[in-house]
């Protein structure tokens, strides 16, 4: 008996606009099904998920560059492979995302986004963003132990991290196609729900 399951085929989402509703939806469902302390966990993940995806989204407007270089050295290479006419040289990293520390500081600077886009965010956001990256990447690492961690105020920097999300989401339409702004608009109506979700909680 064959095993049909063992040549179903799954397909990987590819669109950054794509990955940025699919984070969107993690978050809100985590957020809606919140029935217990150890789902906390899940919405760390995903609130850096959608973090990364706003930032990504906003970044990838203008040039692949802003994702894809992971450091300035990283930058001079991928320089010269945008450059070469040969062939010979190969893409950097293979194309791997740069971290979303890194992502979040190129949006903060915005030197990889278009001429005509200003995007404000408030240093509130941006210092609980961090605080929640800085948080995942402990946090993703603890060994089970059986105890529990006390994070003061965490919906409120979850609620920043959504609202810095929702303000690099906002600028998007300036920056891309028609087609994917059917997306965003679904992106920033679910954005909205997560975000009352949040202060009825704080």
């Amino acid at each position: 008996m064959t095993d049909k399951t063992t040549h179903q085929a799954i397909w990987f989402r590819t669109d950054i606009i794509n990955e940025l509703e699919a984070s969107t939806v993690f978050l809100y469902d985590q957020i809606t099904n919140l029935s217990d302390t150890h789902d906390w966990r899940w919405i760390i993940i995903g609130g850096t998920f959608l973090l990364q995806g706003a930032c990504a989204s906003a970044l990838h407007q203008s040039s692949t560059l802003g994702i894809n270089c992971l450091d300035d050295k990283d930058l001079e290479k991928w320089h010269l492979h945008l450059h070469d006419v040969s062939g010979e040289i190969t893409r950097p990293n293979g194309g791997r995302v740069a971290s979303t520390r890194i992502l979040l500081n190129r949006c903060i600077e915005g030197i990889y986004f278009p001429s005509h886009i200003t995007i404000n965010l408030e240093d509130e956001w941006i210092k609980d963003c961090r605080t929640l990256i800085n948080f995942r990447d402990k946090f993703t690492h603890f060994n089970p132990m059986g105890g529990s961690i006390e994070v003061s105020g965490f919906p409120r920097i979850l609620l920043n991290v959504v609202t810095l999300s929702e303000a690099l989401t906002e600028a998007l339409p300036d920056m891309i196609t028609y087609t994917d702004t059917v997306i965003i608009k679904r992106i920033l109506k679910k954005l909205s729900a997560i975000k009352l979700q949040l202060e009825n909680i704080t």
